[in-house]
Protein backbone atom coordinates (compact mmCIF):
# COMPACT_ATOMS: atom_id res chain seq x y z
CA UNK A 1 0.00 0.00 0.00
CA UNK A 2 1.21 3.42 -0.93
CA UNK A 3 2.14 5.52 2.13
CA UNK A 4 0.45 8.53 0.62
CA UNK A 5 -2.86 6.67 0.34
CA UNK A 6 -2.69 5.54 3.99
CA UNK A 7 -2.75 9.12 5.32
CA UNK A 8 -6.20 10.70 5.64
CA UNK A 9 -6.82 13.67 3.45
CA UNK A 10 -8.30 16.88 4.81
CA UNK A 11 -10.53 18.83 2.53
CA UNK A 12 -9.57 22.42 3.13
CA UNK A 13 -12.70 23.62 1.39
CA UNK A 14 -15.36 21.54 3.23
CA UNK A 15 -13.46 20.42 6.36
CA UNK A 16 -14.99 20.60 9.84
CA UNK A 17 -11.86 22.50 10.84
CA UNK A 18 -13.01 25.64 9.07
CA UNK A 19 -10.50 28.36 9.88
CA UNK A 20 -13.07 31.10 9.60
CA UNK A 21 -15.36 29.37 12.07
CA UNK A 22 -12.48 28.71 14.43
CA UNK A 23 -11.61 32.39 14.32
CA UNK A 24 -15.20 33.37 15.10
CA UNK A 25 -15.41 30.92 18.01
CA UNK A 26 -12.10 32.15 19.42
CA UNK A 27 -13.33 35.73 19.16
CA UNK A 28 -16.57 34.85 21.00
CA UNK A 29 -14.65 32.93 23.70
CA UNK A 30 -12.32 35.90 24.13
CA UNK A 31 -15.29 38.19 24.69
CA UNK A 32 -16.76 35.79 27.25
CA UNK A 33 -13.43 35.54 29.12
CA UNK A 34 -13.12 39.32 29.13
CA UNK A 35 -16.68 39.66 30.49
CA UNK A 36 -15.93 37.09 33.21
CA UNK A 37 -12.72 38.90 34.13
CA UNK A 38 -14.58 42.22 34.36
CA UNK A 39 -17.27 40.62 36.54
CA UNK A 40 -14.63 39.03 38.81
CA UNK A 41 -12.84 42.39 39.01
CA UNK A 42 -16.07 44.17 40.00
CA UNK A 43 -16.79 41.47 42.58
CA UNK A 44 -13.26 41.75 44.00
CA UNK A 45 -13.57 45.54 44.24
CA UNK A 46 -16.92 45.09 46.00
CA UNK A 47 -15.35 42.70 48.49
CA UNK A 48 -12.43 45.07 48.96
CA UNK A 49 -14.82 47.99 49.63
CA UNK A 50 -16.78 45.85 52.11
CA UNK A 51 -13.58 44.87 53.89
CA UNK A 52 -12.50 48.52 54.01
CA UNK A 53 -15.87 49.54 55.51
CA UNK A 54 -15.61 46.73 58.09
CA UNK A 55 -12.05 47.76 58.99
CA UNK A 56 -13.08 51.42 59.34
CA UNK A 57 -15.96 50.36 61.60
CA UNK A 58 -13.56 48.27 63.68
CA UNK A 59 -11.20 51.25 64.03
CA UNK A 60 -14.06 53.48 65.17
CA UNK A 61 -15.09 50.95 67.85
CA UNK A 62 -11.50 50.58 69.01
CA UNK A 63 -11.06 54.34 69.29
CA UNK A 64 -14.34 54.68 71.13
CA UNK A 65 -13.21 52.31 73.91
CA UNK A 66 -10.48 54.71 74.99
CA UNK A 67 -11.57 58.31 74.59
CA UNK A 68 -10.66 61.37 76.63
CA UNK A 69 -11.14 65.08 76.07
CA UNK A 70 -11.40 68.49 77.74
CA UNK A 71 -14.90 69.46 78.96
CA UNK A 72 -16.45 72.49 80.69
CA UNK A 73 -18.45 72.24 83.91
CA UNK A 74 -22.08 73.14 83.08
CA UNK A 75 -22.57 74.77 86.48
CA UNK A 76 -19.80 77.33 85.81
CA UNK A 77 -20.73 78.29 82.24
CA UNK A 78 -22.82 81.24 83.44
CA UNK A 79 -19.92 82.66 85.42
CA UNK A 80 -17.00 84.63 84.07
CA UNK A 81 -14.47 81.91 84.93
CA UNK A 82 -15.33 78.51 83.51
CA UNK A 83 -14.09 75.33 85.18
CA UNK A 84 -12.61 72.84 82.75
CA UNK A 85 -12.12 69.14 83.37
CA UNK A 86 -11.25 65.90 81.63
CA UNK A 87 -13.83 63.48 80.28
CA UNK A 88 -13.09 59.80 79.72
CA UNK A 89 -15.32 57.03 78.41
CA UNK A 90 -14.47 53.40 78.97
CA UNK A 91 -15.68 49.88 79.65
CA UNK A 92 -14.12 47.73 82.36
CA UNK A 93 -12.84 44.25 81.56
CA UNK A 94 -12.97 41.09 83.69
CA UNK A 95 -9.55 41.47 85.32
CA UNK A 96 -10.14 45.12 86.23
CA UNK A 97 -13.44 44.34 87.93
CA UNK A 98 -11.82 41.44 89.76
CA UNK A 99 -9.03 43.72 91.03
CA UNK A 100 -11.75 46.20 92.02
CA UNK A 101 -13.44 43.57 94.20
CA UNK A 102 -10.17 42.36 95.73
CA UNK A 103 -9.47 45.82 97.16
CA UNK A 104 -12.50 45.68 99.48
CA UNK A 105 -12.04 45.07 103.19
CA UNK A 106 -14.83 42.47 103.12
CA UNK A 107 -12.89 40.41 100.60
CA UNK A 108 -9.74 40.58 102.73
CA UNK A 109 -11.63 39.50 105.85
CA UNK A 110 -13.29 36.68 103.95
CA UNK A 111 -9.92 35.41 102.74
CA UNK A 112 -8.57 35.36 106.32
CA UNK A 113 -11.62 33.45 107.61
CA UNK A 114 -11.39 30.89 104.81
CA UNK A 115 -7.70 30.31 105.51
CA UNK A 116 -8.38 29.83 109.23
CA UNK A 117 -11.22 27.38 108.51
CA UNK A 118 -9.04 25.52 106.01
CA UNK A 119 -6.29 25.05 108.61
CA UNK A 120 -8.74 23.72 111.21
CA UNK A 121 -10.36 21.33 108.74
CA UNK A 122 -6.96 20.15 107.54
CA UNK A 123 -5.96 19.28 111.10
CA UNK A 124 -9.20 17.32 111.53
CA UNK A 125 -8.62 15.56 108.22
CA UNK A 126 -5.13 14.46 109.21
CA UNK A 127 -6.43 13.17 112.56
CA UNK A 128 -9.17 11.13 110.90
CA UNK A 129 -6.80 9.66 108.31
CA UNK A 130 -4.24 8.65 110.94
CA UNK A 131 -6.96 7.09 113.09
CA UNK A 132 -8.33 5.22 110.10
CA UNK A 133 -4.98 3.72 109.17
CA UNK A 134 -3.94 2.83 112.74
CA UNK A 135 -7.24 1.29 113.81
CA UNK A 136 -9.43 -1.38 112.37
CA UNK A 137 -12.39 1.00 112.30
CA UNK A 138 -12.63 2.13 108.69
CA UNK A 139 -15.38 4.64 109.46
CA UNK A 140 -12.62 7.17 110.20
CA UNK A 141 -11.73 7.12 106.51
CA UNK A 142 -15.37 7.70 105.64
CA UNK A 143 -15.60 10.61 108.06
CA UNK A 144 -12.47 12.09 106.46
CA UNK A 145 -14.59 12.92 103.41
CA UNK A 146 -16.43 15.65 105.33
CA UNK A 147 -13.37 17.88 105.88
CA UNK A 148 -12.34 17.37 102.26
CA UNK A 149 -15.77 18.38 100.94
CA UNK A 150 -15.94 21.32 103.36
CA UNK A 151 -12.56 22.67 102.23
CA UNK A 152 -13.63 22.44 98.58
CA UNK A 153 -16.91 24.28 99.28
CA UNK A 154 -15.17 26.97 101.35
CA UNK A 155 -13.11 28.00 98.32
CA UNK A 156 -15.41 27.03 95.46
CA UNK A 157 -18.57 28.88 96.54
CA UNK A 158 -16.92 32.33 96.93
CA UNK A 159 -15.07 31.80 93.65
CA UNK A 160 -18.33 31.13 91.80
CA UNK A 161 -20.02 34.01 93.60
CA UNK A 162 -17.31 36.49 92.56
CA UNK A 163 -17.43 35.35 88.95
CA UNK A 164 -21.22 35.71 88.94
CA UNK A 165 -20.93 39.20 90.44
CA UNK A 166 -18.35 40.21 87.82
CA UNK A 167 -20.63 38.90 85.07
CA UNK A 168 -23.51 41.03 86.34
CA UNK A 169 -21.30 44.12 86.54
CA UNK A 170 -20.01 43.64 83.01
CA UNK A 171 -23.55 43.62 81.60
CA UNK A 172 -23.81 47.40 82.11
CA UNK A 173 -20.28 48.66 82.51
CA UNK A 174 -20.07 51.58 80.09
CA UNK A 175 -18.79 54.58 82.03
CA UNK A 176 -18.58 58.27 81.21
CA UNK A 177 -16.50 60.08 83.82
CA UNK A 178 -15.83 63.82 83.98
CA UNK A 179 -13.10 64.87 86.40
CA UNK A 180 -13.06 68.49 87.59
CA UNK A 181 -10.89 70.09 90.30
CA UNK A 182 -13.80 70.00 92.78
CA UNK A 183 -15.78 66.90 91.79
CA UNK A 184 -16.08 63.78 89.66
CA UNK A 185 -19.28 63.24 87.68
CA UNK A 186 -20.01 59.60 86.85
CA UNK A 187 -22.59 58.44 84.30
CA UNK A 188 -23.32 54.71 84.12
CA UNK A 189 -26.43 52.71 83.20
CA UNK A 190 -28.40 55.94 82.64
CA UNK A 191 -27.63 57.06 86.20
CA UNK A 192 -25.63 60.16 87.10
CA UNK A 193 -23.88 60.59 90.43
CA UNK A 194 -21.31 62.96 91.83
CA UNK A 195 -18.17 62.35 93.90
CA UNK A 196 -16.98 65.53 95.66
CA UNK A 197 -13.24 66.16 95.68
CA UNK A 198 -13.27 67.90 99.05
CA UNK A 199 -11.22 65.44 101.07
CA UNK A 200 -14.19 63.32 102.14
CA UNK A 201 -13.13 60.45 99.86
CA UNK A 202 -9.95 58.42 99.64
CA UNK A 203 -8.03 57.23 96.59
CA UNK A 204 -5.19 54.93 95.62
CA UNK A 205 -3.46 53.91 92.42
CA UNK A 206 -2.68 50.30 91.58
CA UNK A 207 -2.01 48.31 88.40
CA UNK A 208 -2.43 51.39 86.19
CA UNK A 209 -5.85 52.09 87.72
CA UNK A 210 -7.20 54.76 90.07
CA UNK A 211 -9.47 53.57 92.90
CA UNK A 212 -11.76 56.02 94.70
CA UNK A 213 -13.16 54.99 98.10
CA UNK A 214 -16.11 56.30 100.07
CA UNK A 215 -16.77 55.56 103.73
CA UNK A 216 -18.72 52.45 102.64
CA UNK A 217 -15.89 51.08 100.51
CA UNK A 218 -14.84 51.15 96.89
CA UNK A 219 -16.86 53.62 94.85
CA UNK A 220 -15.19 54.03 91.45
CA UNK A 221 -12.38 52.65 89.34
CA UNK A 222 -10.78 54.57 86.47
CA UNK A 223 -8.42 52.60 84.21
CA UNK A 224 -5.62 54.91 83.10
CA UNK A 225 -5.50 53.06 79.77
CA UNK A 226 -8.62 55.05 78.85
CA UNK A 227 -6.89 58.39 79.44
CA UNK A 228 -4.68 59.93 76.79
CA UNK A 229 -1.11 60.62 77.82
CA UNK A 230 -1.57 64.40 77.47
CA UNK A 231 -4.37 64.38 80.09
CA UNK A 232 -3.18 61.61 82.41
CA UNK A 233 -1.00 63.73 84.72
CA UNK A 234 -3.68 66.43 85.10
CA UNK A 235 -6.36 63.88 85.98
CA UNK A 236 -4.14 62.19 88.56
CA UNK A 237 -3.27 65.58 90.09
CA UNK A 238 -6.94 66.64 90.46
CA UNK A 239 -7.95 63.35 92.10
CA UNK A 240 -4.95 63.25 94.44
CA UNK A 241 -5.49 66.90 95.45
CA UNK A 242 -9.18 66.34 96.24
CA UNK A 243 -8.90 63.01 98.12
CA UNK A 244 -6.95 61.54 100.99
CA UNK A 245 -4.49 58.72 100.29
CA UNK A 246 -5.86 55.26 100.96
CA UNK A 247 -3.42 53.03 102.81
CA UNK A 248 -4.17 49.49 101.70
CA UNK A 249 -2.13 46.36 101.20
CA UNK A 250 -2.51 45.63 97.53
CA UNK A 251 -2.42 42.03 96.37
CA UNK A 252 -0.54 41.20 93.19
Amino acid sequence: MNSKDSCPRVDTNNSAFDLNKISEVASENGSIVEMNNNAESDEYRGQEDSFKEFKDSDDETENKISESKIVVDDETEEYEHETTGIKVEYSLNFDEVKDFIKQSEEYTKNIKERRRSTIMLSVALVGLLVSGFLSTNKYYLLFALFPIISILLIWLIPYLGINNLIGNILKNNDYSVEVFPDKVEVTSSNMVREIPLDGSYESSEFKNMIFIFSQKGLDLIIPLRAVEEDFKADMQAMIIAGTNPKHTKHKE
